[in-house]
């Protein structure tokens, strides 16, 4: 029985396509779920429909050390995904004045915007808060350090009111990782 080459060609190239979807989907959507603030009647609605979600609630740490305090939010969108401790992105809006945030709570130094799926972009656009932080437009605080075991909650807050929040490594892990990319070549 001889096979013809088009028809070789066509079950590769229909292969390549289907796997190439199922990679997209994968890393773009399965395995994102809805966050809600913790208390947020939407989020008892959702785990009673069976949804997969999870709740949350923003804190800043204080100057000077001390455990993380709940800060009132509203207009609260967030994602997060169980295949990595640093999927999490939000927006929202904070009513505190910025400068009593600045006079209260720890300033994050080391905050840098994890980029996002394309899809959240209109919530969190890594891109324009990265550029609005390095200009000065927002302020990034400390969250909460350790929210997950070498993860740490950065909150960025613009002089409006809006902000976002995103989960990234700690600093040493971040200089270790630099360090192994340094060594072994940068991941693709």
């Amino acid at each position: 029985m001889r096979v013809s080459g088009k028809i070789v060609v066509l079950s590769l190239v229909l292969f390549a396509t289907g796997f190439g979807a199922a990679l997209w989907y994968f890393r773009y959507y399965a395995y994102y779920h809805p966050v809600y603030l913790t208390g947020d009647p939407a989020l008892e609605a959702a785990r009673l429909k069976g949804e997969e979600v999870s709740g949350t609630t923003i804190r800043l740490t204080p100057k000077g050390g001390g455990a993380p305090v709940a800060v009132p939010v509203r207009d609260f969108r967030g994602i997060d995904a169980i295949t990595s401790p640093i999927k999490f992105r939000a927006c929202f809006r904070i009513d505190m004045p910025l400068e009593e945030l600045r006079r209260r709570f720890e300033i994050a130094e080391d905050a840098t915007p994890l980029v996002g799926p394309s899809w959240f972009v209109d919530c969190f656009d890594a891109a324009r808060l990265t550029e609005d932080l390095a200009a000065g437009r927002a302020v990034a605080f400390v969250g909460e350090r350790g929210i997950r075991p070498g993860v740490d909650r950065i909150v960025l807050v613009y002089p409006d009111g809006r902000a976002h929040a995103w989960n990234q490594l700690e600093p040493q892990l971040r200089r270790e990782k630099s360090q192994a990319e340094r060594i072994f070549g940068e991941e693709k």
